[in-house]
């Protein structure tokens, strides 16, 4: 009897001992489950409208256009005068553009990328380079009265100061809804002084 219950208690352990090792290595063949993908979304930047349109703007840095007089109240003093705009020089905070009238190419339009919004100034130069007493004229985007499209520039403190009569200025930088036109002009105290527009659908050489 005790023979008998020692054989089956031998026989039990062993098929015990082939089951664990069965599970073993069926566990050690068994793929392991992989976590699920992590998917990254990227959120964009939402620009403000000075933002958008200091962007769009950027798009034209290396090229030269011819524009036309669009506003003056002395019409004859420009005619036979090409205007040509050439953006000059861009990065994230400055765009450069080089103004010219007929031979005077004595003026640089900046333009910044502020905290605040955009500013625009006016580089009045000699011909040698050197600034003129008159120069960095300008002021800071009204945010109200802006878009992504066209901003407004009221003259600062420091134009008021440089250039009295100055102190009621506006200035107006524009792209027309299929950004083929860029126009530049400026009132005083709401009056229209000046506009000029550039063709942006054809490039020039710039000199």
């Amino acid at each position: 009897m005790k023979t008998t219950y020692r054989v089956l208690l031998l026989v039990l352990t062993v098929l015990l001992f082939w089951g664990c090792a069965g599970d073993t290595a069926t566990d050690q063949k068994s793929p392991k489950a992989e976590a699920p993908a992590v998917t990254e979304t990227k959120v964009e930047k939402v620009l403000t409208k000075e933002q958008q349109f200091f962007k769009d703007l950027s798009a034209y840095c290396g090229k030269a256009y011819r524009g036309k007089l669009t506003y003056s109240p002395q019409p004859e003093f420009f005619q036979g005068k090409p205007f040509i705009a050439f953006f000059e020089y861009c990065n994230d905070k400055e765009i450069s553009i080089a103004y010219s009238q007929g031979e005077d190419k004595s003026q640089t339009w900046k333009l910044t990328n502020t905290a605040n919004g955009l500013r625009l100034k006016h580089d009045i130069r000699k011909d040698n380079g050197d600034p003129k007493k008159i120069t960095m004229f300008g002021g800071d985007s009204n945010n109200a009265k802006g878009s992504a499209s066209s901003q407004t520039f009221p003259a600062d403190k420091a134009t008021a100061k440089m250039i009295p009569k100055a102190a009621k200025n506006e200035w107006f930088l524009d792209l027309d809804q299929n950004k083929n036109t860029f126009s530049y002009s400026f009132a005083r105290s709401g009056k229209k002084r000046f506009g000029v527009a550039f063709d942006l659908s054809k490039p020039q050489k710039a000199k």
